[in-house]
C-alpha cells in the first residue's frame, strides 16, 4: 500500500536569591521553596512543589495525548504517534484511519487509564469543546463535540456547505481538511461567538478565516488578504487583534462578508531585543486577561533537509502588552548561546500568578539535550524562578516542546513531552514523559 507520512506537531512555548531542598521519594521528587519571592505578592511563607513521573502502562507503539481537565481527571486520546505509516485503514488497535483509538480515556488521579464513551473524531483535541474535519476520510464531515456534554459528535452542515462554495467558487483546493484545518471558538459575549478558520492551502500556507455563528455569516480577507498566524480576541479593544513578524499589531475589521487588517500600534519601537534577530524570526501572542496580551519571538535553531519544512524553533524574547494602558515589558532576553523553549501555563491559584515554564537544552548533532527547567512567574517587571528542576534524565530528543495542562483549580500542572529520533529522514515517537506538577 501507499506509504502515508504522518507528524503530530503541538504547539505550545533568571534565577532567585533564594535556597532549596531537594529530597526523592520512590518517583516523587519534591521541592520547597525556603524562602517567599515577596509578601506583597505571595502569601504563603512557604511554596511547595512535588514533582511526580508517570508511567501510563501503555502498549507498544501507544501515546496519550492529554486535552483538557475536568472534575480532577484528564481527558486525552491515544494515537500510535508520528512518522511513516503503511496506510490509513482501520486497525483493531487504531480504529480510526489506523491511527486513532474510538474513544477518549480518562487519566484518572489515581494515574490509571479508563476508557470513556466520548467519541474521538480527530487530531489535535485542545480543550472540551472541538470543532475540526473528520481524520483521514475520503470525504470529511465537519463535526463539532462539547465532551463535558456529549458522548457523540454533530455535523456543522451549514458551515461546511459555506466553505465548500468558497471552494467551488475560487477554483482551487482551498483546504486540505483532515487534520490541516484548525478552529476555534471565541465567545464575545452572549449574542456573539466567532469561529476562526486557519485553513491550509497546498504549496502557499494558511488562509484565515471567521465565521460568526449566530450570523451563519463566513468573512473572508478583503482582496483575498492571508495571512500566517492566528487572530486573537482583546476585551479591552472590543476586538480581534492580529500581530505580524515585525511586531505590528492590527485590529480586525469586519464589512459585509469581508474582514480587513487596520494597523492599531507599531510594537517594534518598544522593544531592543528584535534588533538581534535573523528575518527567519515569528512573533506568537496570547492574551493572558482581558487588557494584556503576552509575545513571545522564535527563531529557527535548526534548518536544512526535513526541518526547512517541520522547523524546530527556540525562544529569543518574552514580552507583554497592555492594550488599555499601552505599556510594553521585556521580561526575558536569550543570552548568547543559550537555547530555550518557553511554554506558557496560565494562572495558579496557590501563587495567584500567571506560570511560565523555561526548558533550556543545547544542540549536539541535531539533537536536542535538555538541560534545566524552572518555573517562573512575573514580579517586579521581570521572570522570577520559583522551581528549578535538572531535566537531563529525560533523555536525547529532536524538539524541545512541552504540552501543558493546568487544572480547574489552578493546583496541578500536567506536562507532557515527546522523546522521538530521525528514521527514514522522518520525525519518529520513541517515547514520552509525563509529568505531574502539584502547588501544596
Amino acid at each position: 500500500m501507499k506509504k502515508r507520512i504522518m507528524i503530530i506537531i503541538l504547539l505550545s512555548l533568571i534565577t532567585l536569591n533564594t535556597s532549596c531542598n531537594y529530597r526523592k521519594e520512590g518517583d516523587i521528587k519534591k521541592v520547597v521553596l525556603q524562602k517567599d519571592i515577596s509578601k506583597d505578592l505571595i502569601k504563603e511563607d512557604e511554596i511547595k512543589i512535588v514533582m511526580e513521573e508517570i508511567d501510563l502502562e501503555l502498549e507498544e507503539g501507544e501515546y496519550f495525548e492529554p486535552s483538557f481537565y475536568y472534575d480532577g481527571d484528564i481527558y486525552g486520546y491515544i494515537h500510535n504517534g508520528s512518522g511513516i505509516i503503511d496506510s490509513v485503514q482501520p486497525t483493531d488497535q487504531f480504529p480510526i484511519s489506523g491511527q486513532l483509538k474510538e474513544h477518549l480515556y480518562r487519566l484518572q488521579q489515581d494515574n490509571t487509564l479508563k476508557e470513556t464513551t466520548k467519541k474521538v473524531f480527530k487530531f489535535n483535541i485542545h480543550g472540551p469543546k472541538t470543532i475540526g474535519y473528520e481524520s483521514y476520510k475520503d470525504e470529511p464531515k465537519l463535526l463539532a463535540i462539547d465532551y463535558l456534554k456529549q458522548d457523540e459528535p454533530l455535523e456543522m452542515k451549514d458551515l461546511d456547505n459555506t466553505l465548500s462554495t468558497l471552494e467551488k467558487d475560487t477554483n482551487t483546493p482551498m483546504f486540505d481538511k483532515n487534520d490541516n484545518t484548525f478552529i476555534k471558538e471565541t465567545v464575545i459575549d452572549e449574542d456573539t461567538t466567532y469561529l476562526t478558520i486557519m485553513a491550509h492551502v497546498p504549496y502557499e500556507g494558511y488562509d484565515l478565516y471567521f465565521y460568526d455563528i449566530q450570523k451563519k455569516q463566513l468573512y473572508r480577507g478583503k482582496g483575498n488578504l492571508s495571512c500566517g498566524g492566528e487572530a486573537k480576541y482583546i476585551q479591552a479593544l472590543k476586538s480581534f487583534i492580529w500581530i505580524d513578524d515585525d511586531l505590528k499589531s492590527y485590529k480586525v475589521v469586519f464589512k459585509d462578508n469581508e474582514y480587513d487588517f487596520i494597523e492599531y500600534i507599531d510594537l517594534n519601537k518598544y522593544t531592543d531585543n528584535l534588533k538581534e534577530i535573523d528575518s527567519k524570526a515569528s512573533v506568537g501572542f496570547f492574551p493572558i486577561n482581558d487588557e494584556e496580551v503576552l509575545i513571545w519571538i522564535s527563531e529557527p535553531f535548526r534548518l536544512g533537509g526535513y526541518f526547512d519544512y517541520h522547523p524546530s524553533y527556540q525562544t529569543k524574547a518574552i514580552s507583554t502588552f497592555n492594550f488599555k494602558t499601552n505599556q510594553f515589558e521585556e521580561l526575558f532576553a536569550a543570552k548568547e548561546g543559550q537555547s530555550v523553549d518557553f511554554n506558557y501555563v496560565g494562572t495558579v491559584e496557590s501563587i495567584g500568578r500567571d506560570l511560565f515554564i523555561i526548558d533550556e537544552f543545547q544542540e549536539s548533532d541535531g539533537n536536542i539535550v535538555p538541560k534545566k527547567r524552572t518555573f517562573k512567574i512575573i514580579a517586579d517587571g521581570q521572570l522570577n524562578t520559583i522551581y528549578e528542576e535538572n531535566i537531563e534524565d529525560e533523555g536525547i530528543t529532536l524538539n524541545p516542546y512541552l504540552y501543558t495542562l493546568l487544572s480547574e483549580d489552578g493546583k496541578e500542572i500536567f506536562l507532557k513531552k515527546d522523546i522521538s529520533t530521525m528514521e527514514d529522514g522522518i520525525e519518529t515517537s520513541k517515547d514520552t514523559i509525563y509529568k505531574k506538577y502539584t502547588f501544596q
